[in-house]
């Protein structure tokens, strides 16, 4: 009643109104082919347990994890119709063709065919539409048999229904309904199909199970029916256009109970468990186009949308409505001000009035007010007045109607509440002067502007000393006190800068206390010191929050602050409670103003470029507990020049060889609830003394020394917090020449090395003693030799000596004759005669002569007996080379008697006439 109220009034004032409603829609991110670089057309979708979603596409099974997609393709490269995630396998289904996807070893996903395991049953044009669980078996529907494969067995079973299904569903008791004949139950156990009575004459589409006797029937184009029993009635909800003429093609119950429909006319609609329309989105508001074809919710209760180009997911856990686009085109919007029905959007084109439905977020006839001049600076209700100000003056809005109250045509900037000497008053900044505003009659009215002071100010606050705090436009801050008489300002203080940081300043009123802020702190006066000092309780809260553009307070006592990127929401604890991105609106921000109002029933309000966001109250948001698991999903090395060496195996030990240096971990942590909101961080323990960041999910690490490592990732969402962690254990072989089997060899090879310089040193020494006893006996020998040539010299002299003397006796006795007695004559002879042959001189010689030629007396005796002593004494002067005339003295016989000796001797030894004699007794050994 209000909102017609309100429109009839609008067309009252004959002002132009926009009166389409615009709906309010979650926030939809949307991929296409430049995101996965696959074919655009998606058919199936299907959530997993760790948070990844799996697609049907036309080139294979794609899976996306929230940052990286992959694509698999399935046996005959067929489209894949049909996907159904069941604990760690994915199954899938094509033409002709049905089985499951899992990770190999090395995280790798891999193809199974259990079509191939068809025993008697040949495929004819048979493709895979839908895949559920029944029991113990997975259910692979083509449109009229159904492929049993039991978990527990491995056997796969067809059973042919000999009707049509294009549609089934199961309902509370597990029953599997078809549309069949336009309504029908199947026996698995059979194949049979039983007909039903329904009350539509087109197809049902799915059955929801929500309890026994609530299940509800859904239709392609004559609505949804509430299934109790085999009772069918129509249930009722307020978007029936939808149903009747959007072409349903898909429908789930969400987790939260909700009633999910994709159509191929109208995109997908949101209906609540009671049939009021949370939300449609399509391709007048969102999507690039309207058909759906299939739809699934993942663990965190967001929803994605295979459709026919690309792929949506719809936003649904964060509770964040949006409107992307206002029409008619508002502008960049720079403040709201919501006093229910209306809500008041303030542009850089003006006023636009419009009516918002506190409880579906949805605004109905925008128009401008023509009436307001200038782009709107600030929105502000004080008492029962709701201000306007412009860059050219000053309204009130009193519903839909607005007046001016400004009187200098100075545009106002900003305006500010206080007690200044005694009274009560509203200072407002303009781009030249301070304007004052008292109150007649009750009502708020201009009085008058302060001389003595004029400056562009951007932002106002009165403190509760009275003293007015304004900043300029573009630098610095002023403290003014004005004069009793409120008619002018009496005392300036400039602040130039804060801490060394010049520039613009900004002033807010929070928890009834002034307080300051540039590009990076919070600041507030301390009136002890009378300075201005950091605000300890917000400031220690922002952390690296640099660009403060705005600070405001939400409906519960916390506070917005917003920079250029992103909104902080933070609770009354100063504690950061939620950080939005900008980014995730389709919508530009606006870079001049960017402002938090309050909305609705606890609803924040975002100001974007012709967009608003609402964002809820966190109390709420009901968050279902789930969180994904940070998961390493693959280990790759790589060569030290880089070349790809392999994948690792992560269900075996964590180990490689010395020339794999380059690993790359890669880790997943499949959330759509932070997309762009987190990141990794690492760290190398034992190496590293900080976490990190990388930019994407991989961790690259590289000339890893050899020995145990231990790499730490953790997940950090964008305030900070730790979502989870994990650690990474693996061993780096050593090179081979630092094995165990090295050290061994290294150990073997300097053991043989002690051995070989132990025995070398002892060969050695043992040479230079048999060198040295060597040079003993050649010096022993040489003693020997000259001691027998000496022998020898000393015979052959004393022989000639004696042979001498008996010629000499001899001569004598013939000159003398008888005067010389033959008695005394032939005693000289003999004694002389003797001493030539001396026996004792010949042993003497003999011993020696053995010790220096080795036995050589007994060689010759053993091996040549018929030599005789004399015989044996030649052979010895002839081994001593001694010529025949010194043998024939050392003997006492003529040179004849020497040849004569020669002769017999050489005969005794059986020489051969061309061996020399002394050489052969030299070499006798």
């Amino acid at each position: 009643m209000r909102r017609k109220t309100a429109i009839t009034v609008l067309c009252l004032f004959g002002i132009t109104v926009y009166s389409t409603a615009q709906e309010s829609t979650p926030i939809v991110r949307i991929w296409d082919k430049n995101d996965h670089h696959q074919s655009n057309q998606i058919w199936s979708a299907s959530c997993a347990e760790d948070g990844r979603t799996y697609f049907g596409n036309a080139t294979g099974l794609i899976c996306f994890d929230s940052k990286q997609w992959s694509i698999t393709p399935i046996k005959g490269s067929c489209i894949i119709r049909s996907t159904f995630c069941d604990g760690d396998r994915i199954y899938a289904g094509s033409f002709e063709e049905f089985g499951y996807f899992s990770e190999n070893d090395e995280g790798i996903i891999e193809y199974t065919s259990l079509s191939d395991s068809l025993a008697g049953y040949s495929m004819k044009n048979d493709e895979i539409w839908n895949i559920f669980r029944y029991g113990d078996n997975i259910i692979f529907h083509s449109f009229v048999t159904f492929f049993a494969y039991n978990t527990t067995n491995k056997t796969v079973t067809p059973i042919d229904t000999k009707v049509f299904s294009e549609y089934i569903g199961l309902d509370s008791e597990n029953r599997l309904y078809s549309s069949a004949d336009g309504f029908s139950i199947i026996n698995l156990e059979d194949g049979s199909a039983t007909k039903l009575p329904h009350p539509w004459k087109g197809k049902m589409v799915s059955v929801l199970p929500r309890g026994k006797g609530r299940d509800l029937v859904v239709t392609q184009n004559e609505g949804i029916y509430l299934l109790n029993g085999t009772s069918l009635s129509k249930w009722i909800t307020n978007c029936e256009e939808n149903l009747l003429n959007g072409e349903i093609n898909k429908a789930i119950i969400s987790s939260k109970g909700d009633i999910i429909l994709g159509s191929t006319l109208y995109g997908c609609s949101a209906i609540d468990s009671t049939g009021h329309k949370l939300w449609t989105i399509d391709a007048s508001n969102v999507l690039d186009g309207n058909t759906i074809l299939n739809i699934c919710e993942n663990k965190e209760g967001d929803l994605f949308l295979a459709m026919g180009s690309g792929i949506a997911l719809v936003d649904v856990h964060s509770g964040i409505r949006y409107i992307r686009e206002l029409r008619p085109n508002v502008g960049a919007a720079y403040c709201t001000y919501y006093q229910a029905p209306f809500l008041y959007i303030g542009t850089n084109q003006g006023l636009y009035t419009s009516i918002l439905d506190g409880k579906s977020l949805s605004i109905n006839s925008i128009h401008k007010d023509k009436r307001v001049k200038g782009p709107v600076l600030y929105l502000k209700r004080y008492d029962d007045q709701l201000f306007c100000g412009t860059n050219a003056d000053t309204y009130t809005i009193d519903g839909l109607e607005t007046n001016k109250i400004s009187k200098d045509n100075a545009g106002g900037s900003c305006l500010a509440k206080g007690i200044i000497n005694g009274k009560e008053v509203l200072i407002e900044g303009t781009y030249t002067k301070l304007c004052l505003y008292i109150k007649h009659n009750g009502k708020w009215q201009y009085s008058h502007h302060l001389e003595g002071f004029l400056e562009p100010i951007s932002t106002i606050d009165i403190d509760f000393s009275g003293f007015i705090w304004a900043s300029h436009q573009n630098r610095g801050l002023y403290r003014l006190k004005v004069s009793p008489d409120l008619k002018s300002i009496s005392d300036i203080r400039y602040y130039p800068s804060f801490d060394g940081q010049s520039g613009k300043v900004g002033i807010k009123r929070i928890n009834g206390r002034t307080i300051f802020f540039n590009d990076s702190s919070i600041y507030t006066y301390d009136d002890v010191t009378e300075s201005i000092v950091i605000y300890k309780g917000l400031n220690s809260s922002i952390g690296e929050i640099k660009n403060i553009m705005d600070i405001s307070e939400d409906n519960s006592g916390g506070y917005w602050i917003v920079n250029p990127d992103n909104a902080y929401h933070f609770d009354y604890n100063y504690n950061i409670i939620e950080k939005i991105p900008y980014s995730i609106f389709n919508a530009t921000s606006v870079d001049m103003l960017k402002q938090v109002s309050q909305g609705p029933q606890g609803w924040s309000i975002m100001s974007l470029n012709n967009a608003l966001a609402f964002i809820p109250k966190r109390t709420n948001i009901v968050d279902n507990g789930w969180k994904p698991d940070l998961k390493l999903e693959s280990i790759k090395i790589s060569h030290i020049d880089g070349s790809m060496a392999a994948n690792i195996s992560l269900r075996k030990n964590l180990a490689w060889g010395w020339d794999n240096r380059l690993v790359t971990f890669r880790y997943t942590y499949p959330t759509f609830k932070e997309i762009g909101n987190n990141h990794f961080e690492y760290m190398l323990q034992g190496r590293d003394e900080i976490w990190q960041k990388i930019p994407g999910e991989e961790v690259d690490l590289n000339h890893l020394n050899e020995g145990h490592h231990t790499v730490k990732v953790r997940v950090v969402d964008n305030t900070g917090d730790i979502l989870d962690e994990t650690q990474t254990s693996f061993y780096i072989r050593p090179p081979f020449w630092r094995s165990v089997w090295a050290y061994l060899f290294y150990s073997a090879m300097g053991i043989l090395s002690i051995l070989f310089v132990y025995y070398y040193i002892k060969r050695r020494v043992e040479g230079q003693k048999k060198e040295l006893e060597n040079k003993r006996l050649e010096a022993e020998l040489n003693a020997k030799s000259r001691e027998i040539a000496s022998t020898t010299m000393s015979l052959l002299n004393k022989n000639k000596i004696l042979l001498d003397l008996k010629d000499e006796l001899s001569v004598q006795k013939n000159a003398i004759g008888n005067a010389y007695p033959d008695k005394y004559y032939k005693k000289m002879i003999s004694a002389i005669d003797s001493q030539i042959s001396s026996e004792q001189d010949w042993k003497l010689f003999q011993q020696n002569f053995d010790r220096i030629h080795g036995n050589f007396f007994h060689i010759l005796k053993t091996r040549y007996p018929k030599l005789t002593s004399s015989d044996l004494r030649f052979c010895s002067y002839l081994c001593m080379n001694l010529s025949s005339k010194e043998i024939a003295s050392m003997m006492n016989i003529s040179l004849k008697g020497v040849e004569a000796a020669r002769y017999r001797i050489r005969k005794k030894l059986s020489l051969p006439s061309n061996v020399s004699l002394s050489s052969f007794l030299m070499d006798l050994e």
